[in-house]
């Protein structure tokens, strides 16, 4: 059976336990769906752009639940996949994610910190992504701070004890 690309939003303490091999349940996922590309005006040619898309609101889900943008890609069957928040915008739940699912973490840089920390701080996790995608300061942060990519396993090298940011 073939699986489904998804974008994970994960808070620090998620990816962790994914990380030492224990499974998570009840996720928010983002996928490309025909909605996520109506959405960004995207043709069914453009899949890299659609992947995108689905990243970065991956990423203000996690920022504004978790105050970090932490996302994991990963294939999953799409049997795991049902109604979530969102769907407008690709929102999915997933059942459950197992580590060897999970292709790669992706995160901000150290130079993103100030401006995570500055929308991280206005309390936004009830609202609508199309609200916060709105907003300038998270326009200039997904403009000017493209997410790294890592494996799950260089999670412990980022240097992160919790959920909150690193000190400056």
């Amino acid at each position: 059976m073939d699986k489904e690309f998804v974008c994970v939003p994960v808070s620090f303490n998620q990816a962790q336990r994914l990380a030492s091999g224990h499974d998570e349940h009840d996720l928010q996922v983002f996928r490309v769906e025909d909605q996520l590309r109506d959405a960004f005006g995207l043709a069914h040619c453009e899949d890299e752009e659609a992947d995108r898309a689905a990243m970065l609101l991956a990423s203000l889900w996690a920022l504004t639940r978790y105050g970090r943008r932490i996302v994991l890609t990963a294939m999953v069957d799409p049997e795991l996949l049902g109604d979530g928040e969102e769907t407008h915008n690709g929102g999915a739940y997933l059942e459950t994610l197992k580590r060897p699912n999970v292709e790669a973490l992706f995160t901000d840089e150290p130079q993103a910190n100030d401006q995570v920390r500055l929308i991280a701080s206005r309390g936004l996790g009830h609202s609508a992504l199309d609200e916060i995608w709105e907003l300038a300061e998270v326009q200039h942060l997904l403009i000017n701070h493209e997410l790294l990519w890592y494996t799950l396993d260089e999670l412990p090298t980022l240097g992160w004890s919790q959920d909150s940011l690193p000190a400056k």
